[in-house]
C-alpha cells in the first residue's frame, strides 16, 4: 500500500469519475457542486483498494456508475445533496467505496475470481456476493460498514439474534 493512494484517488475523482458523474446525460450536474472535504472519510486503505478494483478492471464504469461482472446493481460511489441548492452539493460515499475495494481483496487475497464477483445480492440484503458455478449460487455475502461504529452496532444485533 502507498502513502499516496488517497491523492491518486482524488485526482482521479477530479479529472475522471466526478465529470462522468455529473455529466451523466440524466443528471447534468456542475462538477462545482463537489464538496472535497467528503474525501477526508477516506482512508489511505479503502482508497488503495478501490483503485486496485479499477486497475484490476473489476468494474466497468459507465456515467458515473460501477459495475461488477454479476452485480445486481450499480454502484455511484457520489451522493447528492439537495436540488435546491446550485450548484447541487455531491459527495464522497464511502460505502461503495469500500465495497469496490472489498472486490479487488478478494480477487487479490482469496483468489475469488473476477468473473463470480458482484456487488448487492439479490434480495439487496448484502453488499458484497461472491458466486459460485453460475450466477444464482450466493456463496459468499458480505456486509460493509463504513466506521466501527456501524460494525459495533451490526454485531451487537447478530449477538441479539443469534440466541432467537
Amino acid at each position: 500500500m502507498t502513502t499516496t493512494s488517497i491523492l491518486e484517488f482524488h485526482e482521479e475523482l477530479i479529472e475522471h469519475w466526478l465529470p462522468n458523474f455529473c455529466y451523466a446525460p440524466h443528471r447534468n450536474y456542475s462538477t462545482k457542486g463537489f464538496v472535497d472535504s467528503s474525501i477526508n472519510k477516506l482512508t489511505e486503505h479503502d482508497a488503495y483498494w478501490f483503485l486496485k478494483a479499477i486497475d484490476l478492471d473489476l468494474v466497468s464504469q459507465k456515467d458515473g456508475f460501477f459495475i461488477a461482472p454479476l452485480s445486481k446493481a450499480k454502484e455511484q460511489i457520489f451522493w447528492e445533496g439537495s436540488k435546491s441548492k446550485e450548484p447541487r452539493p455531491i459527495t464522497l460515499w464511502i460505502e461503495p467505496v469500500i465495497t469496490i475495494g472489498a472486490l479487488a481483496k478478494l480477487h487479490t487475497i482469496y483468489n475469488w475470481p473476477i468473473a463470480k464477483l458482484g456487488a448487492q445480492s439479490k434480495t439487496w440484503a448484502f453488499d458484497l456476493v461472491g458466486y459460485g458455478d453460475n450466477s444464482e449460487h450466493e456463496i459468499l455475502a458480505c456486509e460493509v460498514k463504513k466506521s466501527t461504529r456501524e460494525i459495533d452496532s451490526l454485531l451487537e444485533l447478530m449477538y441479539i439474534y443469534s440466541d432467537i
